[in-house]
């Protein structure tokens, strides 16, 4: 199979890798249900998303100011839990807040110093933030009432669940429209795989059209070679060439996964003879070939196809080339017949 593999021309190895990839994405989109999802799907989702949305904005606000959820939450429990502390201390309320401005007052110089504040804003600083949190606190405690405190909090934590769901629909709304959007990505990508592999099969099925059409009847010595090896392995095999000079009667050499096969190129205007019979046949031994071939772009003589017929030598001439180059003649996955001169013409 490696040998097959080597032997196989660059066109249609393309071919037949774009058609593989053709195989994978299809059976991928059969096995992920991509047949059954349309754009207007996408549209679909689109449209339930924009209107959840807008739901969670008319009942939580924007996004902009749900982050403030924390402050009347901190207000409300700094309450409940400093009127249990009062309670259960028998602490006098202006004690408490005094504290209260007393630890504001530390937060309010260690920042200001922890900032690289001047010593006059430091302290004023610290005067400010104990002043308000002290006053604060006490008019807390004394404006709140602690059950509602308690009820206030309760709705704040209900108004969070509530808005984590809406946000998990939300999210679960974008993971579905994601994974039909990957869906129809996939689909596009096959339609567009299956017009280039289309687009390659049709390239490489027209090659042998533009080889027919080559003035190979005028081609002599080198450019008649270069023509045929093209046309070879346009149908499968590995081509490479001998000195051009003490070949020893071969000048091409096509090798398939069973075949190796020795030719002697004759672009020739006058008739072929016995001597490019020989030549083959003899260097065949030499390169170890499994068959002899002359291959010419005009004809042989009698003599040559009589001898071919003896030592088992294949012949192409003019007539055979347009089969020959449609893959009629020579095929590296065709074995060839032993029987001597085959396509011997009239």
């Amino acid at each position: 199979m490696a040998l097959w593999l080597d032997s196989m021309p660059t066109e249609l190895y393309q071919v037949l890798d774009a058609e593989r990839r053709v195989q994978q994405v299809r059976a991928e989109c059969e096995s992920r249900g991509a047949f059954h999802v349309m754009r207007i799907d996408i549209d679909r989702f689109d449209s339930e998303i924009a209107h959840q949305e807008k739901l969670r904005a008319e009942r939580f606000g924007s996004s902009a100011t749900r982050w403030l959820w924390w402050l009347p939450l901190l207000i409300y429990s700094g309450r409940i839990f400093c009127g249990q502390a009062v309670s259960l201390s028998g602490i006098p309320l202006f004690a408490v807040s005094l504290l209260v401005a007393v630890l504001f007052l530390g937060i309010g110089l260690i920042l200001g110093i922890g900032l690289g504040l001047s010593q006059q804003i430091t302290i004023l600083t610290g005067a400010v933030l104990s002043a308000t949190s002290g006053i604060g606190f006490a008019v807390s405690l004394v404006a709140i009432n602690e059950e509602n405190a308690k009820q206030s909090c309760l709705e704040i934590i209900r108004w969070k669940e509530d808005l984590a769901r809406e946000n998990s629909k939300i999210q679960q709304l974008r993971r579905e429209r994601n994974s039909v959007d990957e869906l129809l990505r996939i689909r596009t990508s096959l339609e567009a795989l299956v017009l280039h592999a289309e687009t390659l099969r049709q390239e490489f099925e027209s090659i042998p059209n533009k080889l027919a059409i080559e003035n190979w009847r005028a081609m002599r010595s080198i450019e008649f070679e270069d023509f045929l090896a093209t046309v070879l392995r346009h149908h499968g095999f590995d081509v490479s060439t001998t000195r051009r000079t003490g070949d020893q009667g071969i000048d091409l050499i096509a090798v398939s996964q069973t075949m190796r096969l020795g030719i002697q190129v004759k672009g020739y205007e006058n008739s072929v003879g016995n001597d490019a019979v020989q030549q083959a046949h003899a260097g065949k031994a030499h390169y170890k070939c499994t068959h002899s071939v002359v291959i010419t772009n005009s004809v042989f003589t009698r003599s040559a196809k009589e001898l071919a017929k003896s030592v088992e030598c294949l012949l192409i001439d003019e007539s055979q080339m347009l089969d020959l180059i449609a893959g009629r003649v020579l095929s590296a996955h065709r074995p060839v017949e032993r029987t001597g001169c085959i396509h011997e013409t009239s």
